[in-house]
């Protein structure tokens, strides 16, 4: 089974339609993928839809797209087991912590990050590391998903 590390620009393509989501719900679709991801993404996530409610969405609507991102089969890992590495490689690479602690989750589990992210994968693209991110459009998308498709309603 093949392992994919997915950041939370990720999983906000999961949650809320537009353009790209296909690619992102992608990965949730491929049984033969094993999704990993830091519990640093619980947090940016929630911190994300928080921002969409400020913005003017319906508060029920956004609680439940949290819902619904907790039913993607995500295996997990404790931050605080990633954030030795991901010091090392934000001093290494110039780029933010949080982000790296993605990125050292790939590393560890010999991985890639899919993201959305411009800025992180514009940097990790030009490092040593670059074998660890994939752009979130270079992932093929299977026929289904599993998690429900969002509408325009539900932000």
């Amino acid at each position: 089974m093949n392992r994919v590390v997915v950041d939370a620009s990720i999983a906000m393509r999961w949650l809320v339609p537009g353009a790209d989501s296909d690619s992102a719900r992608a990965l949730v679709a491929d049984a033969g993928v094993a999704l990993h991801a830091p519990d640093l993404i619980w947090s940016e996530v929630a911190n994300a839809l928080w921002k969409y409610g400020r913005a003017g969405a319906e508060p029920q609507r956004l609680v439940r797209r949290l819902q619904d991102f907790r039913s993607v089969p995500l295996r997990i890992t404790p931050a605080d087991e990633l954030v030795d590495d991901a010091l090392a490689l934000a001093l290494e690479i110039d780029h933010p912590v949080y982000d790296c602690i993605y990125l050292a989750l790939a590393v560890r589990t010999s991985a890639c990050v899919v993201t959305a992210d411009k800025r992180m994968f514009d940097v990790v693209i030009r490092s040593r590391y670059t074998e660890h991110v994939m752009w979130h459009d270079e992932y093929p998308s299977p026929a289904s998903t599993t998690i429900p498709e969002p509408t325009d309603a539900d932000i």
